[in-house]
């Protein structure tokens, strides 16, 4: 019931931020878009976080690097058969992919050898001012080279836009009225989606303990995937659409939200607040994980995706949940 409620929150949070990203800017929408997306997995780790159970929180950042594949996968199939091939900025996946390579090599690695409190935080210092360049670099410097890129179309079509210009005050009342009304049903939605996964983020201490499962595979599989509903919607919907660069933005958005921002304000508040917070445990799926990631570098190395790489990657996703089984 948890997962059906948040259908409606998918299609609000994709068709608001992709009206609005019109009025703004596209990396702007993408940005809610993947705000919001991460929501239900900030619903679920908070409570945890408080409790101490940094094992918890791990394994849902974890799980949201592991549900990337099936997003991916699943994306690029559905994308394919309807579009036969998807193109997206050739740049901006091969910076995506290089920063969640470089996030993963030092988070992996942490885990491995006995690094003291004062070294993971300084770590974490470094990942979030990573993180603040790259929200510099898609607000300020991509759009520059794209508007280059475009710039001889954007001479061939200087009359196009005088349309802009005959809005009168009416239309404009009528705009700004949509907005509201979307917002307002937004915010209801998530309010009611939000209270139904924090509900189900309490009962998953019993559910470890009661269902013959792995806790691995709970934490990272179950958990993984619940918290990563919103954003797997909205993101297979646009590829769907062949808008594959704002699926792509959505996706790795998602991943470095989690460990560019929400791991390292997590452990600056256990910092200020004192609460155990401890580096994460390693375990020879991080090795797999890696991998992966390496396997999603080459298939958007060249800008383009086809059916063949999303049934590679949909297969490792498999694989994973049957490894942590």
């Amino acid at each position: 019931m948890a997962l059906l409620s948040l259908i409606p929150l998918c299609k609000i949070i994709s068709d608001a931020t992709e009206a609005l990203s019109k009025y703004t800017s596209k990396n702007f929408g993408i940005l809610m878009m993947t705000i919001l997306g991460n929501l239900p997995d900030l619903i679920i780790i908070g409570p945890f976080f408080f409790k101490g159970h940094s094992e918890i929180v791990h394994g849902m950042i974890i799980g949201n690097l592991v549900s990337t594949p099936l997003l991916l996968g699943a994306g690029t199939l559905i994308g394919c058969y309807k579009n036969t091939m998807l193109k997206f900025d050739e740049i901006m996946g091969q910076n995506y992919a290089y920063l969640i390579l470089f996030y993963l090599s030092i988070y992996f690695y942490s885990s491995y050898t006995n690094l003291t409190v004062s070294v993971f935080r300084f770590i974490n210092i470094v990942f979030l001012l990573v993180y603040f360049c790259y929200l510099y670099y898609i607000f300020s410097i991509h759009p520059k080279i794209l508007s280059k890129e475009n710039e001889s179309e954007d001479k061939s079509s200087d009359g196009s836009d005088v349309s802009i210009d005959i809005y009168d005050e009416t239309e404009c009342l009528k705009i700004t009225k949509y907005f509201k009304l979307n917002i307002l049903l937004q915010l209801f939605i998530l309010v009611i989606a939000s209270v139904i996964v924090f509900l189900v983020s309490n009962v998953m201490e019993s559910l470890v303990e009661d269902l013959p499962l792995s806790e691995n595979f709970l934490l990272i599989i179950v958990l993984g995937f619940i918290g990563s509903v919103p954003e797997h919607a909205t993101s297979i919907n646009s590829f769907y659409k062949n808008n594959s660069d704002s699926g792509l933005n959505n996706t790795f958005g998602s991943n470095l939200m989690m460990l560019g921002g929400v791991l390292p304000i997590f452990t600056i508040l256990e910092w200020i607040m004192n609460i155990s917070f401890s580096v994460v445990t390693f375990s020879p799926i991080f090795i797999l994980i890696f991998i992966t990631y390496i396997l999603v570098y080459c298939a958007i190395l060249d800008g383009i995706a086809h059916s063949m790489e999303g049934i590679v990657l949909f297969a490792l996703y498999i694989l994973i949940a049957r490894i942590l089984f």
